[in-house]
């Protein structure tokens, strides 16, 4: 069998290599000079099989495609100061090195046209950053790619009808004269949309003309689940039901027991609080509700309607706005948080780094929340994105939220802001993600707190240097595993029971040196409070005390000095 989308994204990869290697070895040379390949060296220490020396050109020789998309993964801020740019490289190598992945294992199968057109288009903005000449190459294969797709819809991040044509045809709630289907309830619900607070009418729509919005951030992780298990990127090619069963499924498992007490209400009460749709039936707000309904409506088909304000969706709406309506109800309003932590930061982060849709203070202000806030949720966002990539699953946020690893990654921000620098900084992370992936503590709270009381001292260097070459020895057999996802990352896991209980047995050795260093050091420290209270008497007061006062003091000054000569003459000679 011809493998035609293969051989364009091999072609591709021929002529994105040489510019990275080339890009690589002169960035390197201008920030260190002669010393370069030692910062390779460091950048690729868990790639044992490396020269640490030799002529120039057998050392270029050794950067290929998986080594320069390590190195531009690794080095993404050595590379660009900018950290939007930084970040970019980042995730474009992150993903070349799965393309690298994909053509060195793959077999008879042809490429699908959809993952060549992904590829080839990660080259030409990887390539129109660090050598445009070559991009109108790339851009040339990228369009042949394009060029051979099948004839459907192309889906876009605005969800089930994706473009203009798809928007303007599907049916619009709000022309609908058929009461049946749409009908005023003469009920209203206040909503503020660009700053403006006004009452909007709600209306009965039966259930079958809407659908769930697969951009809520509630879901992130379910669908990356879903699309790790199925093999299924786009879920706009689906039926209107079998998408909205697939999506009725994600919330769920989101949180069944809020989800059990909304229906229990809902059956018992009706529905009380109208959600929010667009024309087009996308529902922005009042998910859960909506599920509740449809479960209660295969019981009992009376519960046949949802209540909701209809705002008007015309084929100019971006995604942007979609998105910064959906943020304001959903996160903006006092009460409608129930997010997950995890949900929240990584929604943040796709929407601001990842997609660049809205802008950090965008966000913050339309959620009302000081950027400070917004910046952490990033940075914890970035500890989870880099956490995905160490363990060979970028992008699967479910792996994240499995192994339940946001309260570590929470915790350890201040103690990354302690590191001197750079590289200390790197080993901590790396040690973190090895202990989080192997799970080697149950308490993820006791595990930072025992590494911030031992950062610093001697027992934590003697403890970084040893996680150092366990995470290097996880990073380079996670590599050769071959990782497709959770179920063969859990394989991986299972197959290091002894490292992990090694990685266990490290943190303790390093508390019980720190112990006895400090149980060392309480003579010292004690003495030293004695002297700081000594020094802090104000011998002014001295002339004002009397008599007997000042026996009292003479006495208790004899005392000092009988208690000296005891302490020193219990000491050993040195």
């Amino acid at each position: 069998m011809e493998k035609y989308f293969t051989a364009l994204v091999d072609e591709g990869y021929d002529i994105l290599h040489p510019a990275m290697v080339d890009y690589a070895v002169r960035e390197l040379k201008r920030r260190y000079g002669s010393r370069w390949w030692d910062e390779v060296l460091d950048a690729l220490r868990d790639q044992r099989m490396l020269p640490g020396y030799g002529d120039e050109t057998e050392l270029i020789a050794r950067l290929d495609r998986a080594n320069c998309c390590r190195i531009f993964s690794r080095l993404h801020g050595t590379f660009f100061l900018d950290r939007d740019t930084a970040a970019s490289c980042k995730t474009w190598a992150t993903e070349l090195m799965k393309v690298r992945n994909e053509l060195a294992h793959r077999s008879v199968q042809d490429m699908t046209q959809k993952d060549a057109e992904r590829y080839l288009d990660t080259m030409v903005r990887l390539s129109e950053l660090i050598a445009p000449r070559r991009t109108e190459e790339l851009r040339a294969l990228y369009q042949e790619a394009r060029s051979n797709a099948p004839d459907i819809a192309r889906p876009s991040q605005e969800g089930f009808y994706p473009t203009a044509d798809q928007t303007a045809a599907a049916p619009d709630l709000l022309s609908i004269d058929d009461p049946e289907i749409v009908e005023p309830t003469g009920l209203s619900r206040k909503l503020t949309i660009n700053g403006e607070s006004l009452a909007y009418p709600v209306y009965r729509v039966r259930l079958d003309k809407l659908f769930y919005n697969d951009r809520n951030d509630r879901i992130l992780s379910w669908i990356s689940q879903y699309k790790d298990e199925t093999g299924v990127e786009d879920l706009s090619t689906l039926s209107r039901e079998e998408y909205n069963r697939i999506i009725e499924d994600f919330i769920v498992k989101s949180n069944a027991v809020a989800l059990e007490k909304t229906r229990n209400s809902i059956a018992l009460t009706g529905q009380r609080e109208p959600g929010v749709t667009l024309s087009d039936g996308r529902i922005v707000d009042g998910n859960r509700r909506f599920t509740c309904l449809r479960m209660l409506h295969r019981e009992d088909p009376s519960f046949n309607y949802f209540e909701t304000v209809i705002l008007s969706r015309t084929p100019s709406d971006s995604a942007k706005q979609i998105k910064l309506l959906e943020l304001a109800i959903q996160l903006g309003e006092e009460g409608k948080v129930d997010y997950s932590p995890l949900e929240l930061a990584i929604g943040a982060y796709q929407n601001i780094v990842e997609t660049e849709l809205i802008t950090a203070e965008e966000y913050a202000a339309t959620v009302n929340e000081p950027i400070a806030d917004v910046r952490k949720k990033l940075d914890v966002a970035q500890l989870i994105v880099d956490f995905l990539d160490f363990a060979h699953t970028p992008g699967q946020y479910h792996v994240a939220r499995d192994l339940q690893v946001y309260t570590v990654f929470v915790e350890l921000l201040p103690l990354l802001n302690k590191c001197r620098s750079e590289k200390e900084k790197d080993e901590l992370k790396r040690s973190v993600f090895t202990n989080a992936l192997l799970g080697s503590f149950a308490d993820q709270r006791k595990y930072v707190r025992n590494l911030k009381s031992l950062y610093g001292t001697q027992p934590y260097k003697t403890y970084i240097q040893r996680e150092s070459k366990a995470a290097e020895q996880v990073a380079a057999e996670i590599e050769d595993y071959g990782i497709g996802g959770m179920e063969d990352l859990k394989d991986f896991v299972d197959s290091q029971a002894e490292t992990k209980a090694e990685l266990a047995l490290s943190m303790e050795k390093a508390l019980n040196q720190s112990r006895k260093a400090q149980t060392r050091n309480k003579p010292a420290k004690n003495v030293s409070k004695c002297i700081e209270l000594l020094l802090e008497i104000d011998t002014d007061l001295f002339s004002r005390l009397t008599a007997e006062e000042i026996s009292q003091l003479k006495t208790q000054f004899a005392k000092l000095d009988e208690v000296e000569a005891m302490l020193k003459k219990e000491l050993p000679d040195q």
